[in-house]
């Protein structure tokens, strides 16, 4: 059978590809390496799927990142509503949550997976699992040759006029995002940057000691290079053995990233107090020391922060632990205080690949054509989603980037194989 379109890659974006492709009238092949279709969409949003945002599409660019200039029409193509129109038609109700996070009401990121894959195949699109593409390269006739294995080990090649590459980046590896778009990317002749791990926590020195995961809610969070602060939070932080995360994290992770780029590892530095002024929080320690004045000054604290911070914030303190509340003056009211909103913790790396939730960098808006997303260098060779140099914030805008330009380039590629008929 003759193929107009190859889509590597079985995620949002790819499906999004493969069927505007096909809504063209192109006969499209579908390459996925993995046994299920969407496997990091099924886990993404801790298994509930934050599908998109539904905040004004003029709004978005306030959330993104990088070369938002291959945005725009993938956006005017294919808008916030315009998904959930797809996902709600083939039987998936969505909710909006914590202001504009649009998620499936059964709660279930599956069943999103799961209908952009009814949708991709009801638009005739070949679907072919357990095929993990090796090489994307130009053949002696002009076409495109995709070699992959199926099944792990059987070889096969496809030719088509065009290839969308729909990879995804490279965050959580175990879920098949290992690169191969920017490999070939680079074997096609496009020049990348550094590609980093986003929306990702970090490992610091010191930890808050704790054995697991824990989370704290409604911290203040900044990042500080020097004097200089490169960015400001709000929200819920989670510690861990060897450092910190959690979703206020994640949102100064590309600033942070960003001065590791350069060579600058930034200081994390935690508000666990953000509703009280110093003066505040001041006359609440002190009326703490004096009404309980024969307390540890660890018991006191529990008062605080939950126990697991206790000893983290009473060496931030340097008060010692056994004092009681009768020894404890104006100074060690102010040195509590400074602690509470205060604890500085310096990024020694991030928790890697393994972890992030996005890749920032990638191919950039000088290697495409933003009105088609196709590589200025190789025609006919298309590239969507995560493999781009654009991320976005946490609040389902990483997925509304996936579909949006999986239909651009999915589209452009579907034309440029099935020609308008004079007069259309």
């Amino acid at each position: 059978m003759k193929i107009d379109v190859v889509v590597v890659g079985g995620g949002p974006a790819g499906l999004l590809a493969a069927g505007y492709a096909a809504m063209q009238g192109a006969r499209v092949t579908l390459l996925e390496k993995n046994a299920q279709i969407g496997r990091k969409l099924r886990i993404t949003g801790k298994g509930r799927c934050n599908i998109t945002n539904s905040m004004p599409m003029a709004r978005y660019p306030e959330h993104l990142h990088g070369d938002v200039e291959l945005l725009k029409e993938a956006f005017t193509l294919l808008d916030n509503s315009g998904i959930v129109a797809i996902i709600e038609k083939q039987g998936v109700s969505t909710v909006v949550e914590r202001g504009t996070r649009v998620y499936p009401a059964s709660g279930k990121a599956a069943d999103v997976a799961s209908a952009l894959e009814r949708w991709c195949s009801a638009q005739g699109v070949s679907i072919q699992l357990n095929s993990m593409v090796q090489e994307v390269t130009r053949n002696g006739e002009g076409l495109w040759s995709v070699q992959a294995t199926a099944g792990g080990h059987q070889p096969i090649e496809l030719a088509a006029q065009c290839v969308v590459v729909a990879t995804g980046g490279m965050g959580y590896p175990g879920s098949g995002s290992t690169g191969d778009g920017y490999r070939f990317a680079e074997n096609a002749g496009h020049r990348l940057g550094r590609i980093l791990p986003g929306l990702v926590g970090f490992c610091t020195t010191p930890t808050f000691g704790v054995q697991e995961r824990f989370t704290v809610k409604n911290v203040g969070l900044s990042a500080v290079v020097g004097s200089k602060e490169i960015g400001r939070t709000f929200g819920d932080v989670e510690l861990t053995p060897e450092g910190i995360g959690g979703p206020a994290v994640l949102q100064l992770s590309r600033a942070v990233q960003l001065a590791e780029r350069k060579g600058v590892y930034p200081t994390l530095v935690l508000d666990l107090k953000p509703a009280l002024s110093e003066e505040k929080l001041q006359a609440r320690i002190a009326r703490d020391f004096a009404s309980r004045p024969g307390d540890t000054f660890a018991s006191i604290l529990r008062g605080f922060v939950p126990a697991p911070l206790v000893r983290r914030v009473g060496a931030e303190s340097r008060i010692p632990l056994k004092d009681v509340g009768s020894k404890l003056g104006q100074g060690a009211v102010i040195a509590l205080q400074r602690a509470l909103k205060g604890i500085k913790l310096q990024v020694t790396q991030s928790e890697g690949w393994p972890r992030a939730v996005v890749t920032i960098g990638g191919i950039g808006v000088k290697e495409l054509n933003p009105s088609t997303l196709e590589s200025l260098c190789q025609p006919g060779l298309y590239f969507c989603g995560e493999v781009l140099d654009v991320d976005g914030d946490t609040g389902g805008f990483n997925l509304q980037i996936a579909y949006s330009t999986g239909a651009l380039a999915g589209q452009s590629a579907g034309k440029r194989c099935v020609p308008a008929e004079p007069g259309n």
